[in-house]
C-alpha cells in the first residue's frame, strides 16, 4: 500500500526515486501498478525553461507544475556573466523587469496555462 500526504496549500513534489510520477490528468501516477489519485491541484501545466551559454536556470527543460501553482526560478550566472534578456511566451521583458528577475528570480503566479521562458546570458 502507498499513500501520498500533503498538508493544503502545501505543493509536494513526487519522489521520482520511488517512482512517483504526475500524471496528465493531475494526479500521481505508481510505478508498476494503474493507481492514479486525482490531487486537489488540479490540472497540469507546463512551464518549458531554456537557457545560453553563460549561465543556467535552477529548473531547466520541461517543469510540470499545477493550475493555481506559483513556480519561482532562479537565474543563475556563470562567472564573468550577467543576465542579458528573458523572453516569456517569446514576449521579451522590459530592462526593468530583467533586472528584478536577474536579483530575486522569476515567478509565475496562480498558473492557468503553459508557458515557455528563455534566459540569454551575456558577458559582463
Amino acid at each position: 500500500m502507498c499513500a501520498v500526504y500533503a498538508q493544503p496549500g502545501v505543493s509536494a513534489e513526487p519522489s521520482y526515486a520511488l517512482g512517483v510520477t504526475v500524471s496528465e490528468e493531475g494526479g500521481y501516477v505508481f510505478a508498476g501498478t494503474d493507481v492514479k489519485t486525482k490531487t486537489q491541484y488540479g490540472d497540469v501545466v507546463r512551464i518549458t525553461v531554456s537557457s545560453s551559454d553563460g549561465g543556467s536556470v535552477n529548473r531547466e527543460g520541461s517543469v510540470k507544475s499545477f493550475a493555481g501553482a506559483e513556480e519561482t526560478f532562479r537565474l543563475i550566472p556563470e562567472e564573468g556573466y550577467k543576465v542579458g534578456k528573458i523572453e516569456l511566451d517569446g514576449q521579451e521583458l522590459s530592462d526593468a523587469e530583467t533586472e528584478a528577475a536577474a536579483r530575486n528570480g522569476y515567478t509565475f503566479s496562480n498558473l492557468t496555462e503553459d508557458h515557455k521562458m528563455n534566459v540569454s546570458f551575456v558577458k559582463k
